[in-house]
């Protein structure tokens, strides 16, 4: 009898924890947050930024490519 009265008063007391908790994103108002288009066009910076130095690094691993093969021809002809 005393378990169940615990197990009900640790479940209640859960139960209050959570629907009284003021999540984050529940609070529309707080200044620094941002709104789904500013968060959206902060995404796209970001990925740009990162397409630019993949291309950056594609280019690099060409130049390397090339360079090899001509290491390789180059050997090949001593």
């Amino acid at each position: 009898m005393k378990t169940h009265w615990i197990t009900s008063f640790v479940l209640a007391l859960a139960g209050v924890l959570v629907f009284s908790a003021k999540l984050h994103s529940q609070s529309p108002g707080a200044p620094g947050d941002k709104s789904p288009l500013q968060t959206a066009y902060g995404l796209r910076d970001k990925n740009k930024e990162i397409i630019e130095k993949q291309t950056l690094t594609l280019q690099k691993l060409d130049d390397l490519q090339k360079a090899a093969a001509q290491l390789k021809a180059f050997a090949k002809r001593s």
